[in-house]
C-alpha cells in the first residue's frame, strides 16, 4: 500500500508544478505607446454635515463647486499652466472659490458646513496602439522621458492597466555619403567620374 500512496503524492506534485509553470510562462501582451498623459483636476469642495460624531450614512456629504482641468503631455509644461508641482505636473490657475451665497444655496435643512477646500487629483494614462492604459506617476514620468528622447516605448499590460515599460532606441536610416572612386570612358570616348555611395555609421 505504501508505494501507491507515494505514487499519488508524486503525481500531485508533478501536476502542481506544471500548473505553476503554466502560470509563470503565461504570455503578457505588449503594445507600443506614443503619448504619456496626465490630466490634472482641481475642484472646490464643501463638507456639509448634520453630525460629525453620529457615524450615520447621511450625517455628512461632500458637494463639488467650481472646477478646472489641464492636460499634461509627455512631461512638458502645458501652455496654460501657472505652476508645476514636485511631480512635474502643470496646474491651471485656481478656479473661483465658492462664495458664501453659493455655499448657503447648497446647504440643506439642519446642515452645517466646513470652509471650502481645494481638492487636487491627477489621472495618468498612456496612449497606445491597443488603446488608453491607466498608469501611475512613476510610469508616466519614465514614459515621458523616453518619448521626449525619441525612444520607442513598449508596455506590458493586463486589461486597461499598464504594468511595465521598456524603452528602446528608435531605429533610423543611416545617411549616405558619396565618394569619387575614379574615372571611366563612355562609348564615345568621353571621360566621366565614377561615384560610389557609402553608408555612414
Amino acid at each position: 500500500m505504501k508505494p501507491r500512496i507515494l505514487n499519488k503524492v508524486a503525481i500531485s506534485a508533478v501536476f502542481l508544478a506544471l500548473n505553476s509553470c503554466t502560470e509563470q510562462n503565461r504570455i503578457i501582451p505588449q503594445t507600443r505607446c506614443d503619448t504619456a498623459i496626465a490630466i490634472a483636476t482641481q475642484t472646490w469642495e464643501v463638507n456639509y454635515y448634520t453630525s460629525k460624531t453620529s457615524g450615520g450614512l447621511n450625517a455628512q456629504r461632500s458637494q463639488s463647486f467650481q472646477s478646472n482641468t489641464i492636460t499634461n503631455l509627455n512631461g512638458e509644461r502645458p501652455l496654460n499652466a501657472v505652476s508645476i508641482d514636485d511631480n512635474g505636473i502643470g496646474w491651471a490657475a485656481l478656479p473661483p472659490r465658492p462664495t458664501a451665497d453659493e455655499v448657503d444655496q447648497q446647504r440643506q435643512t439642519q446642515e452645517q458646513n466646513d470652509p471650502p477646500q481645494l481638492q487636487r487629483s491627477v489621472e495618468y494614462q498612456l496612449r497606445c496602439e491597443s488603446g488608453s492604459l491607466k498608469t501611475d506617476d512613476l510610469t508616466y514620468r519614465e514614459a515621458s522621458r523616453a518619448i521626449r528622447a525619441g525612444q520607442t516605448v513598449r508596455v506590458s499590460y493586463v486589461g486597461d492597466r499598464a504594468l511595465k515599460i521598456e524603452a528602446q532606441e528608435s531605429k533610423s536610416f543611416s545617411p549616405l555619403k558619396s565618394r569619387n572612386v575614379g574615372k571611366s570612358r563612355d562609348g564615345l570616348g568621353r571621360s566621366r567620374n565614377v561615384m560610389k555611395l557609402e553608408i555612414v555609421d
